[in-house]
């Protein structure tokens, strides 16, 4: 599973099976199920604890849809 942490709304995001949106506020630990982490802003002790069991961290940009380049 895929998971996003943000505190707003991402409307690029794509609608798929395997992708959670969780708030950060509500983060507790590690969820075991993650296979990547996306965070939408500086959330230093997130990004610490994935990586610490190995698990990637990418800024949600990576996930959103790239725009398209005119020229």
């Amino acid at each position: 599973m895929k998971l996003v942490y943000s505190g707003t709304r991402l409307p690029g995001l794509p609608k798929a099976d395997g992708i959670k949106v969780v708030n950060p506020v509500h983060f507790a630990g590690v969820k075991k199920e993650a296979k990547a982490v996306y965070l939408n802003g500086d959330y230093p002790n997130i990004k610490a604890a994935y990586e610490e069991v190995g698990v990637k961290v990418h800024p949600v940009s990576d996930l959103l849809p790239k725009a398209k380049q005119e020229g």
